[in-house]
C-alpha cells in the first residue's frame, strides 16, 4: 500500500507505493479509508487518501514544540504509533519525546500528555503535566479516551476526556534476591553500564529506579536505590536510599560508584562501603554554579558519566548542552557546550562550540574527552587543551561509511561511548541498532547489531549476526570485553573478542536475502566479519569469465571454489558452481590465507528466486515491459495479453551444461534442464523463453512471459514461478497489470 522498500523520505503528493518511507512502526485507519503511518526515522506521519496519493501530515518542521501551529511545522521525535479518533483527530506517539501529541482535523498540533521528561509520575492530574517514559501505541476508545502504552514505565495510562491520567494496567513491584543469576533477574530498562577494576559491573535501571552490581561470577545484587521514586537517604546506605530515573553510572579508580540520578538533575555517589551522597546538583532545574561547590550547582537531566586517572568526574549535562567537570576537590566548570542547541565550534574552544544533547560523554588514557553528540549525529573530542573536533559523523543521520574515514560515515543518534586502553573508540549508534568501532586510525567499522534489524538474538554466535533492540551505553573493561546495555532488550550484552580473523555468519539467496536451500548456478550472498578488504571491490570478467578469486577472497562450496561478484569485509556475493552435489554444501570463505569455520547449507536441484525492485525477493517483481522496455510499475503496467521479462536465479543444472562465471552469449543460450512454468493472478501463463540472461553471468536466469486472458487487472498481481518441483514464495511478488 506505501512504500517503496528503500530507505528514505520521498513521493509526497503521488503515489504511495512510490514514495520512500524509513522504519514504518505503526499505522491507522479513519472511517474514511485514510491510513495514518508513523514513519518513525523520518520523525513525520504520514498520510495515504482512500486513492492511494501520500502526503506528510505531522512532523518535518524545525520547531522543538510547535503547539498551537500547523503540525507540519512541528518537530517529531520517533514517532513510534499513531490512532485516529471518530473526530478525524490523530493522536501520536513521541516516543523520543515522552509525549502524546494530538492533530485536530484543521491540521493543528498541540500536547495532551507527558512534560517532555522521561520518568513516571503524574497519576491523578492533568496528562500534560505527568511523567511518561518511552510510550510505544496509542489507542482511542468511543468516548475519546485514550489509552498509552508507556512502555518504559511497563504500564498503560488513560488520558480521559477531562484531561487526567490515571494508570490502568501494569506497575507490579519487582523483587529480585541478592545473589541469585543475573541472567534470570527481570530487571527493567538498563540504561548505562560501567565496570570497576575488581571485574564487577554495575546497570543503571530506569524502570525499577535502582543501580544493580553483578559479581565476576554472575551474581545480582542492588548496589543503590530502595526501588521507589524520589530524592532521600544521603549519608545512609545506598540500598536504602531514593534514586529517580537514574540513567548513567561510572566508577572511579577507588572504587567509587558515581550515578547519574537524571530524575533528581543530581549525582549521586556510593563509596567503596555503601554509602551514598550528593555530589553535584542542588535539584534544581536549569544551569549555574561553574566555579563554585558542584553541590550548589544546576544540572538539568543529567545522563552520560565517565571518571579519568585523576579522579575528575565528567557529566553529560544533556538538557544543558554542556559537558561538566567536577574535580576531587568538588569545584564544578563547564569544559564543552556553549549552551543553546546547535553544531559548530570544531577547530575552536570546546566551551565556545555548540552541541545538541549530548548523551553520553568517556575518557581515554591521553585525557581526549568524547562526546556522544546525539541530535547532530557526530562523536565530538575535546582534546586535553580544550580544543573540539568531530571524530565520527558527517552529520547526516543514516548508516553508511563502514571501512572510510570515521568522520564521513552516517550515524543516527548515538547514544553511547566508550574507549578502551588502545584507544579504539566504540559507539552505540543507537537507532542505526548497531555498535560501531573507530580505530586509532580513524577508520570505521560495524563490530556488533545483524543487519540493522531491531530485536534480540544472536548470543554465542557473531556480534555482527546479533540483533540488538535498542543499544543504549557502553562500557569496555581491561580484557576489551563491550559491555552493551541494550535498553529495549531489556538486557546487557557481551562482545567478547574473539581471535578468529575470518567468520561466516550467513549464506542467503541473493534475490530475496532469505536463508534457505541453494542450488547449483544460484547466485548468493554471504555475510560475516573479515571476509575480504575494508572497502568495496567489485569483480570484472576476465576474457568472458568471471573469477573465483577477488581482492585476496575465495568462495569455497564442498571444497570447489565459487565465481565471486564482489567482496568486502562484510559481505561478499558468489555463484555456487555447477559441479556442487549432493544434499548439502559446506560453505568457506577464505581470506589471505586465513579460512573461515564452514556453514553447512541444503542443496536442491532448483531453488527458484525472483529479482525484485526493493532487493528483498518480496513485492514489485524487477520486470521489464516487452513492448518498450520500461520496468513494470503501477505507473507502467503490462497489458493483458503483453509479454513481460523477469529476473530469477536457482534454476539449477542447465543444457547446454552451464560453466562457472561466463557470461551468457552466442546464438544457443543455456536453459534449465528441469521444466519451468509460471502462474499469473492465479493463471497459467505462457513462458516464451526462459534461460540465460543476454550478456550477463551464468546464474542469472530471465523469463519471458505471455499474459493469460482472464487475469484481474492491478497493482499487485501475483507471479509464481516454478522449476521443477520447486517454486517461489505464493504471493510474495507481484507486477502490475492494466486491462485492454
Amino acid at each position: 500500500m506505501a512504500g517503496t522498500g528503500t530507505s528514505g523520505y520521498s513521493g509526497d503528493g503521488g503515489p504511495a507505493t512510490s514514495a520512500q518511507l524509513y522504519g514504518a512502526s505503526g499505522v491507522a485507519l479513519d472511517g474514511h479509508g485514510n491510513l495514518f503511518i508513523a514513519d518513525l526515522f523520518n520523525y513525520r506521519i504520514r498520510k495515504v487518501s482512500a486513492d492511494g496519493i501520500i502526503t506528510t501530515v505531522a512532523g518535518g518542521g524545525t520547531s522543538t514544540t510547535g503547539d498551537g501551529a500547523p503540525a507540519t511545522s512541528a518537530e517529531l521525535f520517533k514517532p513510534q504509533g499513531a490512532a485516529v479518533d471518530a473526530q478525524g483527530n490523530i493522536f501520536i506517539v513521541e516516543e523520543e519525546a515522552s509525549r502524546i501529541r494530538k492533530v485536530s482535523p484543521s491540521g493543528i498540533i498541540s500536547t495532551v500528555g507527558g512534560n517532555g521528561r522521561a520518568g513516571y509520575s503524574g497519576d491523578s492530574g492533568p496528562a500534560t503535566s505527568a511523567q511518561i517514559f518511552e510510550p510505544w501505541a496509542v489507542a482511542v476508545d468511543g468516548q475519546g479516551n485514550i489509552f498509552v502504552a508507556d512502555a518504559g514505565n511497563r504500564r498503560v495510562r488513560e488520558i480521559s476526556t477531562d484531561g487526567n491520567i490515571n494508570t490502568v494496567a501494569g506497575g507490579g513491584s519487582i523483587n529480585i534476591r541478592d545473589g541469585s543469576p543475573a541472567t534470570s533477574a527481570p530487571i527493567g530498562v538498563p540504561t548505562a553500564v560501567a565496570i570497576d577494576p575488581q571485574g564487577n559491573f554495575f546497570i543503571s535501571d530506569q524502570t525499577y529506579n535502582r543501580v544493580w552490581k553483578v559479581s565476576p561470577a554472575g551474581s545480582i545484587a542492588t548496589a543503590a536505590g530502595s526501588g521507589t521514586a524520589g530524592y532521600s537517604g544521603d549519608g545512609g546506605p545506598a540500598t536504602s536510599a531514593q534514586i529517580w530515573g537514574p540513567t548513567g553510572v561510572a566508577v572511579d579508580s577507588q572504587g567509587n560508584l558515581f550515578i547519574s540520578d537524571s530524575g533528581n538533575d543530581r549525582i549521586r555517589k556510593v563509596s567503596p562501603g555503601g554509602i551514598i551522597t550528593t555530589v553535584a546538583g542542588n535539584g534544581g532545574v536549569g544551569y549555574s554554579g561553574d566555579g563554585g561547590p558542584a553541590t550548589s550547582a544546576q544540572l538539568w537531566a543529567p545522563e552520560g558519566l565517565a571518571t579519568d586517572g585523576q579522579n575528575n568526574l565528567f557529566i553529560a549535562d544533556t538538557a544543558n548542552s554542556r559537558i561538566r567537570k567536577v574535580s576531587p576537590g568538588g569545584i564544578i566548570t563547564t569544559v564543552a557546550g556553549a549552551g543553546g542547541f546547535g553544531n559548530s565550534g570544531d577547530g575552536g574552544p570546546a566551551i565556545s562550540a555548540q552541541l545538541d544533547f549530548p548523551s553520553a560523554v568517556a575518557v581515554d588514557q591521553q585525557g581526549n574527552i568524547f562526546i556522544a553528540d546525539l541530535n547532530n549525529d557526530r562523536i565530538r573530542k575535546v582534546s586535553p587543551t580544550g580544543t573540539i573536533t568531530t571524530v565520527a559523523g558527517n552529520g547526516q543521520f543514516g548508516y553508511s561509511g563502514d571501512g572510510g574515514p570515521a568522520t564521513a560515515a552516517q550515524l543516527f543518534s548515538p547514544q553511547g561511548i566508550a574507549v578502551d586502553a588502545l584507544g579504539n573508540l566504540y559507539i552505540a549508534d543507537t537507532t542505526n541498532l548497531r555498535i560501531r568501532k573507530v580505530s586509532p586510525g580513524g577508520i570505521i567499522t560495524t563490530i556488533g547489531g545483524g543487519g540493522g534489524q531491531q530485536g534480540y538474538s544472536g548470543d554465542g554466535g557473531p556480534a555482527t549476526n546479533a540483533q540488538l533492540a535498542s543499544p543504549y551505553s557502553l562500557s569496555v573493561d581491561g580484557q576489551g570485553n563491550l559491555f552493551i546495555s541494550d535498553d529495549l532488550g531489556y538486557a546487557v550484552r557481551r562482545l567478547q573478542p574473539t581471535s578468529q580473523s575470518v567468520l561466516l555468519t550467513a549464506v542467503v539467496d541473493a534475490a530475496s536475502e532469505k536463508a534457505g536451500p541453494i542450488s547449483p548456478g544460484k547466485i548468493v550472498v554471504l555475510y560475516g566479519a573479515g571476509l575480504g578488504p575494508a572497502f568495496l571491490a567489485q569483480n570484472q570478467p576476465e576474457n568472458g569469465v568471471y573469477t573465483s578469486q577477488l581482492a585476496g577472497t575465495s568462495v569455497y562450496l564442498n571444497g570447489t571454489a565459487a565465481p565471486i561478484l564482489y567482496t568486502s569485509a562484510a559481505q561478499a556475493a558468489a555463484i555456487v558452481p555447477y559441479g556442487v552435489t549432493g544434499t548439502a554444501a559446506q560453505v568457506t570463505v577464505s581470506y589471505q590465507g586465513e579460512t573461515s569455520p564452514p556453514i553447512t547449507v541444503a542443496l536442491a536441484a532448483a531453488a527458484p528466486s525472483l529479482f525484485t525492485l526493493n532487493q528483498t525477493g518480496a513485492g514489485q517483481a524487477a520486470a521489464i515491459n516487452a513492448i518498450d522496455g520500461s520496468i513494470n510499475t503501477a505507473v507502467n503496467p503490462v497489458k493483458i495479453g503483453g509479454y513481460i521479462s523477469l529476473f530469477a536465479t536457482g534454476e539449477g543444472q542447465t543444457t547446454p551444461a552451464g560453466i562457472d562465471g561466463k557470461i551468457a552469449s552466442g546464438p544457443i543460450l543455456p536453459q534449465p534442464s528441469l521444466q519451468v512454468s509460471a502462474t499469473v493472478g492465479g493463471l497459467p501463463a505462457v513462458v516464451q523463453y526462459a534461460g540465460a540472461a543476454p550478456s550477463e553471468v551464468a546464474g542469472l536466469m530471465q523469463i519471458n512471459l505471455q499474459l493469460p486472458s482472464g487475469i484481474q487487472p492491478g497493482g499487485y498481481v501475483p507471479v509464481i514461478l516454478q522449476v521443477g518441483n520447486a517454486s517461489t514464495v505464493p504471493g510474495a511478488v507481484w507486477i502490475a497489470v492494466a486491462g485492454n
